[in-house]
């Protein structure tokens, strides 16, 4: 083995909590412009900084995610969960 990663080891069937994890997950900054089509490379790095990613992106994302067997919350590109709407609701 040479030491080297794929991008289908990253996960097997587990929860990213963070914008780093999605983003390493998915093969790190380069892989997720070109997977997202985002304008440019540093769009990529200020989701990092952020630790957000612009909620358009949600679905390819999450598409690529669960074909390698990973997950993560939608609070990550600042979309609500439902039990988050269903709290705000009641309270």
């Amino acid at each position: 083995m040479d030491g080297t990663m794929s991008t289908q080891d990253n996960c097997q069937i587990r929860e990213l909590t963070t914008v780093d994890a999605v983003i390493d997950a998915l093969g790190g900054n380069v892989a997720v412009q070109d997977l997202t089509k985002a304008k440019s490379l540093q769009t990529v790095t200020n989701w990092r900084y952020s630790h957000r990613i612009a909620s358009h992106y949600y679905v390819i994302m999450t598409t690529a995610l669960e074909a390698m067997g990973c997950t993560a919350p939608p609070e990550i590109w600042g979309i609500k969960s439902a039990s988050e709407a269903l709290e705000a609701a009641a309270g």
